[in-house]
């Protein structure tokens, strides 16, 4: 770290222990903000002999700024410095009054230094302490909370305590709980790679993070080249580094500029001066433009394919077509598109000529010519004159402006390993494709977590990387023999390596035939490497699985990085693997922990067991210390097993048994208060009778262990209010019970919450204002209007507009709506049925926490709560967050 101006220099006469004030940037601990601070601290003279600090160590703590806003898992980075580069220990201490100091908890397993047997030396040694403020403290705001640190190394010598200035602890605001980065830039969503022209940096496009980042080849350092963390669109000609990007997926380095495809834009990054512009899209979402500036070129989509030719002319991917800029002075020709302006824009494939799911990426050859990926298949694309393609195998000709398949079968996703490409079925959806300077072998992705080496000139296919299995491991081995996490994108440099962006990782395998250096890194031939990861981050929560334990205040939820359902534990947060990750769905019949899946919806049924659904199955988890039987099947303490569903994901079944039946998803899964399991199907809402005896549920009598269809006649609409709920139309997402047994839906085709009443009774809601009523077993509309917006808050129920509402949570007196197509979370008040923003500013991204909720950005996706009251949401920037309400 760089040492503050005034702060002299280690190898002058005298020496300062000093405390500054600046930024660490922890986004899941919520508590870090940007500023300055006074310098404050002890003289200490040198020994001229030794060039020692006498051997009394020093501390520089950098911590929240003075008089800022922190709140819940306080980040405390500091420097620990001696002369001596002695280890030291550390104490670390909060106060509220500047008196008394109580020593701060750490938040075990996060990634800090800790406090003892620490490296120090004369520049200073940067350490971080992340401090479980609420564990400490509660959940209030403090005013003028200080941190002490004392250090003393191994001689005995010890540092005059050392003080932060005083700071707001926000513990009553909004923080994240789990999920999100640990101390600034790490790779979380990789998916885009290039090289520079000197193959001196690799370039990473992070759709999940909205950075770009670089990968020093020589340090193998990580370096932020642009993006804020926010998703959006910012305005050009400012620094790069600061400005919001909309999901960066491609990345390419042409000259002085990096292009980066985003979402309905290219920006350009000027590597010269730092700051950005638009280089290509108007960002209207129209696709139009041929003819015009690349400026004024609309684009309907996506821009994963990004790539230059040798002329430096820019080849790209929109929707269905694939489009040239030239960059020339003179006009030029491609692919029958003739008398190509300077400057302009031209679509030189598009409309019948492209297969519906084509194209995503593109890849200019040595020629000229391009490779373009579908879901299932590459095609090749000739711009200039007609190709064959595999001239010692197949002999495939490829007319000019004409896709022609190379590899790959349509609708096809299981691979072989050898045989013709042609003849084999590829999954390829978001997958990227590189080809050797001399044009004799192609490497590709896939979904099924493999890497194919083509050969151009047989149309041989053969697997170099990738067992199949979904995570990153065998490092320092044999790369056919590793598993690579979904890879897509790929870069190739001139001395064969090849460079892999997996999940959470940036990966290399030598694909020469002699060893190769990079950085500290020797490679043999055919081995793979890890240059960059994830490791520094905590992890990143998925959009689809969140539970708290009333008991224990447990909160379940997925880690996207390993794909496993954890359980973390409310005060310390430790983090404990119930389904293990893989991506298949395996394990039934043995304990929880070794079985693996690929996704989550969650619901606790009222004994605390955990009911997941997924892949066209729901399984049960036995949380309890006897066997438990659910639906007819037995399962022991620890273990999991399917209670229904057979995985085919086509839905059917009723009146049989449940674990005979076919569902898609599902969507959601949820649990009546006698633990009737409930679950969105495509087009209805169906129940599981977990019990010994028949029961009722809405009318339909279900008999033990069978499946019913409850609600929905199974028509793709939104309709039937006023009826029985088996006569109406809905597309079920999110669901919830009440105490009552009433039945709430999301309605993704009215965006709306609908209800069904389980009494025998009529049902009023929003008695106190614009009442609702329910005839028993009929359905009605409670919030919404069956058009998709946003109109306000301070409306009744019926007229509010809901955007794209996802999920719904009841307590005693409020419905809770998560809207993140509004990016809000909506409070609909049980009395008077009137509806406001709790949470949400309608902005995308996230710009940190201990903020007001109506200031604070998020997309929430679930909603719970604890047995405190506290409130949990699931954002969609991969974040669990908490916060009370008033």
């Amino acid at each position: 770290m760089r040492r503050p101006s005034n702060e002299p220099s280690p190898r002058g006469r005298r020496f300062i222990a000093a405390v500054a004030l600046a930024t660490l940037a922890l986004a899941p601990g919520c508590g870090v903000l940007v500023g300055g601070g006074t310098i404050l601290g002890l003289e200490l003279t040198k020994d001229d002999s030794t060039g020692n600090v006498g051997s009394v160590p020093a501390v520089a703590i950098e911590a929240p700024a003075l008089g800022e806003a922190v709140n819940d898992r306080v980040g405390i980075r500091y420097r620990l410095i001696d002369g001596d580069a002695q280890l030291v220990d550390v104490t670390i201490e909060f106060s509220t009054d500047g008196e008394t100091f109580i020593a701060a908890t750490a938040i075990e397993d996060f990634g800090h230094d800790g406090t003892a047997d620490l490296p120090s030396d004369a520049d200073g040694v940067e350490h971080v302490f992340v401090w479980n403020s609420s564990l400490d403290l509660g959940d209030e705001d403090r005013a003028g909370v200080l941190i002490r640190i004392t250090a003393v190394d191994e001689g005995g010598s010890r540092s005059r305590p050392t003080l932060s200035d005083p700071f707001l602890l926000a513990n009553a605001q909004i923080a994240t709980f789990a999920g999100g980065e640990v101390f600034g830039d790490v790779l979380i969503g990789p998916t885009g790679l290039a090289l520079d022209e000197t193959a001196n940096a690799l370039l990473i496009a992070d759709d999940i993070e909205s950075k770009v980042f670089a990968i020093d080849l020589a340090t193998l350092e990580l370096s932020r080249v642009a993006g804020n963390e926010l998703k959006g669109f910012d305005e050009d000609d400012v620094a790069a580094v600061e400005t919001s990007l909309d999901d960066p997926t491609a990345v390419l380095r042409l000259g002085k500029q990096i292009l980066v495809g985003t979402s309905l834009r290219v920006r350009s990054v000027d590597v010269e001066t730092g700051f950005i512009k638009t280089a290509i899209g108007t960002g209207d979402g129209e696709d139009t433009g041929d003819g015009l500036i690349p400026q004024l070129t609309g684009l309907a989509d996506q821009v994963f394919g990004l790539d230059g030719d040798a002329a430096g002319n820019i080849y790209f991917t929109d929707e269905t077509a694939i489009r040239v800029v030239n960059r020339q002075a003179v006009a030029i020709d491609v692919a029958g598109e003739l008398g190509i302006a300077p400057g302009t824009t031209q679509t030189i494939g598009g409309g019948s000529a492209l297969h519906p799911d084509v194209p995503q990426r593109v890849t200019v050859g040595p020629n000229d010519e391009l490779y373009v990926i579908g879901d299932d298949q590459v095609f090749l694309f000739a711009t200039q004159a007609a190709l064959t393609a595999y001239p010692d195998g197949p002999a495939i000709v490829v007319p000019v402006g004409e896709l022609v398949p190379i590899a790959g079968l349509e609708d096809g996703d299981d691979e072989e390993d050898g045989g013709l490409a042609i003849d084999i079925e590829l999954a390829l959806e978001e997958c990227d494709i590189v080809i050797d300077a001399a044009g004799e072998r192609a490497f590709l992705s896939t979904v099924t977590n493999r890497i194919h080496e083509i050969d151009l000139l047989t149309g041989e296919l053969t697997t170099i990387a990738g067992t199949g299995d979904a995570e990153n491991a065998g490092d320092g081995g044999p790369a056919n023999e590793a598993s690579v996490q979904r890879p897509r994108g790929l870069a190739l440099s001139e001395d064969d390596l090849l460079f892999v962006a997996c999940t959470g990782a940036i990966r290399v395998v030598n694909v020469g035939d002699t060893p190769a250096i990079l950085g500290t890194l020797v490679l043999e031939p055919g081995a793979i490497e890890t240059i960059a990861s994830a490791a520094d981050a905590e992890f990143l929560v998925a959009d689809d699985a969140l539970a708290v334990d009333p008991d224990d205040d447990s909160v379940f939820t997925m880690d996207k990085t390993d794909n496993a359902l954890i359980e973390i534990l409310p005060d310390t947060r430790e983090r404990i693997v119930v389904v293990g990750g893989g991506g298949e769905l395996a394990g039934d019949g043995g304990l929880a922990a070794d079985a693996s899946s690929a996704g989550y919806n969650l619901a606790l049924d009222p004994d605390g067991n955990l009911v997941i659904g997924n892949g066209g199955r729901i399984r049960v988890v036995n949380r309890q210390t006897v066997p438990i039987v659910v639906a007819g099947v037995t399962i022991p303490p620890g273990f999991i097993d399917t209670i229904a569903g057979d995985g085919d994901e086509v839905s059917g079944g009723d009146g049989g048994a449940a674990i005979d039946a076919g569902f898609v998803g599902p969507e959601s899964v949820a649990v009546g208060p006698d633990g009737t399991i409930y679950l969105a199907d495509e087009l209805s809402v169906r129940a599981v009778n977990p019990g010994t005896t028949t029961r009722t549920i809405l009318g339909v009598s279900i008999a033990p262990g069978e499946i019913e269809t409850v609600i929905g006649n199974g028509v793709e609409a939104s309709a039937g209010d006023g009826d029985l709920a088996l006569n109406a139309s809905c597309v079920p997402l999110g669901l919830a019970v009440d105490a009552a047994g009433t039945v709430y839906l999301v309605d993704a085709e009215g965006s709306s919450v609908r209800a069904v009443n389980a009494g025998a009774a009529d049902r009023v809601f929003f008695a106190g204002g614009t009442a609702v009523t329910i005839a028993p077993r009929e359905i009605e509309t409670l919030v919404g209007t069956g058009a998709a917006g946003f109109n306000g808050d301070g409306l009744p129920s019926i007229v509010t507009e809901l955007t794209e509402p996802k999920s719904i949570f009841i307590t005693a007196d409020a419905i809770f709506v998560c809207d993140p197509g509004a990016r809000r979370l909506r409070r609909v008040d049980g009395q008077t049925g009137t509806v406001e923003t709790v949470l949400g500013t309608g902005d995308s991204g996230f710009n940190g926490d201990a903020v007001p909720l109506v200031n604070a950005r998020a997309s929430p996706e679930l909603v719970t709560t604890d047995s405190l009251g506290r409130f949990y949401v699931l954002d969609g920037t991969g974040r669990v967050r908490r916060f009370f309400l008033d």
